[in-house]
């Protein structure tokens, strides 16, 4: 371990209790590093409004702190000189808890209470494929009580370069509540694995679940490469994702995207400044602007939805997968 890592280290954890460290982390930030106080502070007074649109909801949030990750262009080449995820250029109050390969930090830039960062000790690019199996660790490690989220390397994460997750409450997005509508639900079986595509949510949203994490990994290998096959691209294809664990069950929602932007964002006259990476594609749209704030409405949103979602064939989707049975729940 490097002496500037060192430095950086609040704890060490390599098994579970992850819930309870970053709780203890977030408190000792919050007293020892005042930028972090001041956004929380900023946090208590973000305006929020609720929106029902065609079948589902969203909430709206107002979040000034959140416009850089908003206009991100995702382009530019962050070196490890640069980049605002390596160790070596995090502010000096900056704080995190050893995980593995990654450092657990508190978001600078909160959306909600005990927002996350989950950055690679090392500098390499935003690809889920090498990953997957990281993903539901954190999910397994950070307890029942965490969401682990990931933003595809073009649709989402503000940096692109550099490998990393984030890791929020339960509890905090609409998608959480509305999986649990069975009336939403098609099912694909594949052995003791379960697909799920929800319907009437306005975009693309599918969900494995299962507890054999060789066959996820496999599924969700199979799934990537599908997605590359149907947008006809070489690279990681267009995905948001969420982890979580619940009753012996490992979770992946999985929002398939066609891009990264809608057609409102790049309007010459008068834009919608939305830009929707995970957080936003599971029902939660944050602007920094509060004129966007105060005019979207359903028709808007399911504009939105409709610009970057991807939809995917489900009676394809289940025999490229090689899946056993497709049926809705009754």
């Amino acid at each position: 371990m490097d002496r500037i890592l060192e430095k950086r280290i609040f704890a060490e954890k390599n098994d579970g209790g992850l819930d309870a460290l970053c709780r203890d982390l977030v408190s000792y930030q919050l007293q020892s590093w005042p930028a972090l106080k001041h956004a929380y502070e900023q946090l208590k007074s973000t305006k929020k409004r609720v929106i029902n649109c065609n079948g589902f909801f969203v909430i709206i949030q107002h979040n000034p702190r959140r416009v850089k990750n908003i206009m991100a262009d995702g382009v530019n080449h962050f070196s490890i000189e640069s980049c605002f995820l390596c160790h070596k250029n995090l502010p000096s109050e900056q704080m995190g808890i050893l995980w593995k390969e990654y450092i657990i930090l508190t978001n600078p830039s909160p959306i909600f209470p005990n927002h996350m960062t989950i950055s690679s000790i090392d500098h390499r690019p935003q690809r889920i494929e090498r990953d997957i199996k990281t993903i539901f660790w954190l999910s397994l490690e950070f307890g029942p009580n965490w969401l682990i989220i990931y933003n595809g390397h073009n649709c989402g994460a503000s940096n692109p370069h550099h490998m990393h997750f984030q890791a929020i409450l339960r509890g905090s997005l609409p998608v959480e509540e509305e999986i649990k509508h069975k009336e939403r639900v098609y099912v694909i079986f594949h052995n003791n694995l379960s697909l799920f595509k929800l319907k009437d949510m306005g975009r693309e949203v599918l969900c494995l679940k299962g507890k054999d994490l060789v066959e996820l990994e496999r599924v969700f290998i199979n799934l990537l490469f599908q997605l590359k096959t149907l947008t006809n691209i070489d690279d990681e294809p267009m995905v948001n994702l969420i982890s979580f664990f619940e009753n012996d069950e490992f979770f992946l929602i999985i929002f398939p995207r066609s891009r990264h932007r809608p057609n409102i964002f790049y309007r010459k006259e008068d834009p919608v400044y939305v830009s929707p990476a995970v957080i936003e594609m599971a029902g939660t749209i944050i602007t920094a602007n509060k004129r966007d704030f105060e005019r979207l409405n359903d028709i808007i949103i399911e504009k939105i939805y409709n610009d970057v979602s991807l939809e995917v064939p489900l009676e394809g989707l289940a025999e490229s997968l090689e899946c056993i049975e497709l049926f809705p729940v009754s």
